[in-house]
């Protein structure tokens, strides 16, 4: 019997281990009370356990960085359960669709302290953005998080700057008074790591004259996403002219600074 420490009336009787309320349960803390009887008819001391009814799902929250997957993601849950770091490419409608994907696309960690900052190890994940999911003790799902954490392995060591390898100009003879001259300059960069996703490498060049009193400086980016250690090879055209200042149009897109 629910609630009701007197099982000598109203209480169910069945032959089965489990029970099954005749109607729903209301939302808080409950107290299921039973007892047993043998074959002969005697009755046991009457035993009690206290349940709870949860139907509410925890807020799950993640601090907004960009880690390598040698690093950790801050998250918090409002309930002690767990959370969970899952690939925003990963569609998520109940736990089973987290624990289902792939092995890089989603780590877990336990929540010991509801609200409370907890690391959890972006270990091989793979690259991307990820949202934080939460379950408490009764099962309930939470939504992603608001925010989102970028795992970016690439970024991680290269400290070493892309090297110009060769340098060409079409036509080989630049006229520096006209605005109207045509020049095509091709520079060959290598550099020792690949770009993260939608990165560029920035490109400034100065030519100087052997007495190092005339100059010639333009500058462009490379295109996205090169592979490391491969030799890329990108056009600037020329636009205008300042005083012997060549400017090279470029492709207008964003310098990520990752190495000039």
């Amino acid at each position: 019997e629910l609630d009701d420490s007197d099982l000598t009336s109203g209480a169910t009787t069945n032959t089965s281990t489990s029970y099954t309320p005749g109607s729903g349960i209301s939302v808080g803390s409950h107290t299921l009370y039973v007892q047993e009887r043998n074959a002969a008819g005697n009755w046991s001391s009457s035993g009690s356990r206290t349940i709870v009814i949860d139907t509410t799902a925890p807020t799950a929250s993640v601090t907004t960085a960009t880690i390598t997957n040698s690093g950790n993601a801050v998250v918090q849950s409002t309930e002690t359960g767990t959370a969970y770091l899952v690939k925003t490419t990963v569609s998520v409608s109940n736990l089973t669709s987290i624990t289902g994907a792939a092995d890089s696309q989603w780590n877990s960690v336990a929540i010991s302290s509801a609200s409370t900052n907890t690391n959890l190890a972006a270990t091989g994940l793979a690259n991307g953005t990820y949202k934080v999911y939460a379950i408490d003790a009764a099962g309930n799902l939470s939504s992603a998080s608001s925010n989102s954490v970028t795992v970016d392995t690439s970024s991680s060591s290269d400290t070493t700057k892309p090297q110009i390898t060769g340098l060409s100009f079409s036509p080989s003879s630049i006229d520096t008074s006209s605005s109207s001259q045509t020049v095509t300059a091709t520079i060959s960069i290598t550099d020792d790591t690949a770009l993260p996703d939608g990165t560029y490498l920035n490109v400034d060049v100065r030519l100087m004259s052997p007495s190092k009193n005339q100059f010639i400086d333009f500058g462009g980016y490379t295109g996205s996403e090169e592979t490391g250690g491969t030799s890329v090879s990108r056009t600037f055209k020329r636009t205008s002219t300042d005083g012997g200042l060549l400017s090279f149009q470029a492709n207008n897109q964003k310098n990520s600074n990752i190495e000039s």
